[in-house]
């Protein structure tokens, strides 16, 4: 948000993902697919900053209740 013009646009700098899992998926699990991604988007992309929340059970998609 610029406060100054009162505009929002997208930012080029940060983004943001959010992972779920369930109980009966091991936290750290992924398989080669998952790692070929992670590995090309090392390759072009320098991580500064990440944060980890905790998103409490009502706050999960429908599709994984």
């Amino acid at each position: 948000m610029d406060s100054k013009a009162h505009t929002e646009s997208y930012s080029t700098t940060q983004y943001t993902t959010y992972h779920y899992s369930t109980k009966s998926i091991a936290p750290g699990s992924h398989d080669a697919a998952w790692d070929a991604f992670v590995k090309m988007y090392n390759d072009v992309s320098t991580i500064k900053e990440s944060v980890i929340q905790c998103v409490p059970a009502t706050g999960v998609p429908g599709s994984m209740k």
